[in-house]
Formats: C-alpha cells, structure tokens, sequence
C-alpha cells in the first residue's frame, strides 16, 4: 500500500466498511471491481488501516478473511493517504456524525448513546474527501449523512454495483444478490432496500 501526496482526479476516499464487503464478495463483485472502477484513485486515510489491520487479528473468519485481502498483495492499488486535519475539524465532524446517529436512532424508536471512541476512519475520510475535491465511500448512513450536508459527493458499496449494472457488467438480480450474502452475515450494505429495481434506481456520481 503506497503513500500518496497528490491523488489522481476525483479521488474516492474509502472506508472501512466498504473495502470489508469487497473483500468478502467473490472477487468479479469486490476487488476487482475496485481495480477496474476505482484504480489508481482509491484511497484510504490512517484510521482505516489501522481498523483493517484490527479486523486482520478478528476472531469472526469474515472480518479476519476480508481485511487480510484488502491489506494483502491484491490490494496494492489502493493509496494511503496522511490525516492533516485539525483537532477542531476533526471535532466538528464527529458531533456531526453523532447527532446524524441520534436522530436516526430516534426515527427507529431506539435509545441513543455517543460513542465515547469511533469514528476515526469515517472523520478522516470525510474531511480527506473534502480536501481532495472527491468522493466519499462509505456503508455509514450517519456519515454519509454529513458527507452530503457538507456538499461532498457520496457512494456506497450498492453505488458500485450500480455502475456496473449501469455499464451492462452486471446483472441487476446478481447484484441485489450479492448485497442480500452481505446483509445474511450481519453487515450493513449502505441502503435498506437493495432489490433489483432499487439498484438500478441508484445515482452513481461522476468518478465511480
């Protein structure tokens, strides 16, 4: 994984729980969609590394198994970038996220409690995004949530397979089942509804 100071245009800055998903996908629906859509523009800052090297020691295979190709040798098209951000952005962004948290807490009738950790990888890409001028991918709706107010382009990992239902790569029944293996293993895909129609439905922005 290579250290970039400058990113080609627009830079996708990815997060942890997209590049989880890649990995745990046959490779035609994970990495190597990444490769073909996203190389050399995918980036991911420090916080999210050092989540995947985290899950890499996970006792759960799918967490363990997905991070391990993320970080292994076939990931190598995937730039690391630095954190330059500042303690307050960084704050800013993270009462953002967790007032986003609340409220969706709260349409789902649920009880809220703030994270007193967390987060990182999410902060750090977002304001990455915004620095670079690109795009943030991420399954966290709360941050997506932020990403969006704060005028950043923003996927999912659905996003991705939407353009390449978009593209005529991929079948849109295939794709809604491919987000249905990740959704049975406990995982959040990024949308709630992922069926055939809602994916062909999805706007794919510019640079994915």
């Amino acid at each position: 994984m290579q250290l970039v100071t400058s990113i080609a245009s627009p830079a996708v800055v990815g997060d942890c729980d997209v590049l989880l998903c890649a990995g745990f996908v046959d490779k035609q629906y994970g990495l190597g969609m990444l490769y073909k859509r996203l190389n050399p523009r995918l980036c991911i800052p420090p916080a999210v590394i050092d989540e995947l090297a985290k899950h890499r020691r996970s006792n759960n295979g799918h967490l363990r198994g997905s991070a391990e190709k993320i970080l292994g040798r076939r990931a190598v098209f995937i730039n690391r970038i630095e954190d330059n951000s500042q303690l307050n952005a960084r704050r800013a962004v993270r009462r953002e996220i967790e007032l986003a948290e609340e409220r969706l807490a709260k349409s789902r009738g649920r009880d809220y409690r703030p994270k007193p950790y967390g987060h990182s990888g999410e902060i750090q890409g977002i304001l990455a995004a915004h620095n670079a001028g690109g795009i943030f991918l991420s399954n966290d709706r709360a941050a997506l949530f932020v990403a969006h107010s704060r005028g950043i382009p923003i996927a999912t990992y659905p996003t991705l397979l939407a353009a390449e239902i978009r593209d005529g790569a991929l079948l849109a029944e295939d794709a809604s089942q491919v987000c249905s293996s990740i959704v049975d293993i406990g995982w959040s895909c990024g949308v709630s509804d992922f069926s055939a129609l809602r994916l062909t439905e999805l706007i794919v922005p510019d640079g994915i």
